[in-house]
């Protein structure tokens, strides 16, 4: 008999924000690219405080959605949890997610700052995430096949 890890808010909050990801990721692009749309296409200098407050939490929502996919080990493909429970430990989850938002913000920087400065956060987010698979045992380092 198998017993089922009991579900806490965390999970039930991260259960919700999995299912709207494509939503998410899709919407959250859209509001990431629209101060820079606004500039280049309509001359409308959106003032810098500003992006913050629209990029910031749309970066931290997306970031949330991604640690939820790794937290319930959700299937991309079908959207669907394959187990409870992750072996990740939750240093390994935390690095990855500042890996992603490293990436993000890299991203971000390069597009509507200083393309140089975007490259270094680009770079170091991939360092950061390498460094954190490399640390995991040569066992555990490739995806199991779950369709066989």
């Amino acid at each position: 008999m198998r017993i089922e890890p009991r579900t806490t808010t965390v999970d039930c909050i991260f259960r919700r924000l999995v299912a709207r990801r494509r939503l998410i990721y899709v919407g959250g692009m859209v509001v990431i690219s629209l101060p820079l749309l606004a500039a280049t296409s309509f001359g409308v200098d959106v003032p810098r405080p500003t992006r913050l407050a629209v990029v910031v939490p749309t970066l931290i929502l997306m970031s949330a959605v991604y640690l939820g996919e790794r937290r319930l080990d959700t299937d991309p493909s079908t959207g669907t949890s394959t187990r409870t429970a992750s072996d990740y430990s939750l240093g390994s989850r935390l690095s990855m997610g500042a890996a992603v938002v490293g990436f993000a913000v890299g991203v971000y920087v390069s597009l509507t700052g200083d393309p140089r400065t975007g490259a270094i956060y680009l770079f170091g987010s991939l360092l950061y995430g390498y460094r954190e698979y490399r640390k995991r045992s040569p066992e555990t380092r490739t995806v199991p096949n779950r369709h066989g």
